[in-house]
């Protein structure tokens, strides 16, 4: 998955957000019907966002240091391996563990 598609599927299934009928960039907020440009693999407000709504599910931890070669990881106290993601920078390692964080929520309401 690349980044334009892991923005896709973050904005779809992290938070609730429709895809603009005329522009593949820009989504609408259906808490405000609101339009906007979304990145958060790459742009730190957004990737902001993203752990904002992960933080209604669950607390969150962020460790940040050089523990891997310069990588970043983002976890929640509940389960940190399970749901870590380790990137480049913080905001695809946000990205991933959002992603991770949603199949672990799934598998728990299953």
């Amino acid at each position: 998955m690349n980044y334009i598609e892991l923005d896709k599927w973050i904005a779809e299934n992290v938070m609730g957000w429709k895809m603009h009928p005329h522009r593949e960039d820009h989504w609408i907020r259906p808490d405000s019907n609101r339009i906007d440009e979304f990145y958060p693999t790459t742009d730190s407000a957004s990737a902001m966002e993203v752990l904002e709504k992960c933080a209604e599910k669950f607390p969150i931890e962020i460790r940040i240091g050089n523990y891997d070669e310069g990588r970043y990881f983002v976890g929640t106290d509940y389960d940190f391996d399970m749901t870590r993601g380790k990137a480049e920078t913080l905001e695809l390692a946000i990205c991933l563990f959002a992603k991770k964080l949603l199949a672990k929520v799934k598998e728990i309401e299953i």
